[in-house]
């Protein structure tokens, strides 16, 4: 399995990315500074190019973009969202209903919400940390 990791500036990505590679799971991470979360057509080629250029099993993003769940939605590839901002104004998007997302939110009333407008692939997951790093981090 190899998941493609769109990386901005969230606190916890390292800690996911370190949990997928211990799970056994290869990963292949991208930066890229997106000004729209709805329409970027830079943001758009460059995903497109890392998706044609080797095969992934889906995308992974912490918090949910919409411009992403366009491109895996095209492609009929999964995409993997991990929310852990409330609320989250990107996901008042109508992508959100694409059955390619798998959309995990840490907040159980906005999972509740977006369940009751009639999102099925959406399912309540807390926040969590990688424990060794912690671990290393308080026996240092």
């Amino acid at each position: 399995m190899k998941i493609l990791i769109y990386v901005w500036n969230a606190y916890n990505y390292k800690d996911v990315e370190n949990t997928f590679r211990a799970m056994g799971i290869k990963t292949q991470s991208f930066s890229y500074h997106l000004w729209n979360y709805d329409k970027n057509d830079d943001f758009k080629e460059e995903l497109d190019r890392r998706l044609n250029a080797e095969p992934f099993d889906f995308v992974f993003t912490i918090n949910y973009f919409p411009i992403v769940a366009e491109v895996c939605h095209a492609r009929k590839l999964p995409y993997v969202s991990w929310t852990c901002d409330s609320p989250l104004i990107s996901m008042h998007h109508e992508s959100v209903f694409y059955p390619e997302n798998f959309i995990f939110d840490f907040d159980l009333s906005s999972c509740r919400l977006f369940e009751a407008m009639g999102v099925e692939h959406i399912w309540h997951l807390p926040l969590a940390a990688d424990a060794k790093r912690i671990d290393r981090l308080l026996h240092v």
